[in-house]
């Protein structure tokens, strides 16, 4: 088991060098499903994979859960504060559909990718302080 479990984790770090649709092409899986599935194996909650699954393409999740939605805006966060994949430069928008989906007031996804560009950077400094 604790082979299947470093095998399984190798191949979510591949899939994560990759384009979900690349990985899904090269072993049938996309990062979001072999996510999920690690999720699974490692007995997270089903309310967590569920969203892991789907958060590149929200819209296509069918329990409909505002969690992929909002999982998916963070991801958008963190790629436009620079910490993302570069691979994924075209996964992540803030499609209105997907800001509907999360029931977020507008401007409400700006307002956080400010709070945390600045959170990162008072990080940042402290960081090289120490």
């Amino acid at each position: 088991m604790k082979r299947l479990v470093v095998s399984a984790a190798l191949l979510s770090v591949a899939l994560w060098a990759t384009p979900a649709s690349a990985g899904s092409l090269t072993i049938g899986l996309t990062s979001g499903e072999a996510t999920a599935r690690l999720f699974e194996l490692w007995k997270f909650s089903p309310t967590w994979a569920g969203p892991i699954r789907y958060h590149f393409n929200p819209l296509e999740d069918p329990d409909n859960n505002p969690f992929t939605a909002l999982l998916h805006i963070a991801s958008w966060v963190a790629f436009t504060i620079g910490k993302g994949l570069v691979i994924e430069k075209d996964a992540w928008t803030l499609d209105e559909a997907i800001l509907l989906k999360a029931a977020l007031p507008s401007g409400a996804a700006e307002a956080c990718l400010e709070k945390t560009k600045t959170a990162a950077l008072k990080l940042g400094t402290v960081m090289k302080a120490a």
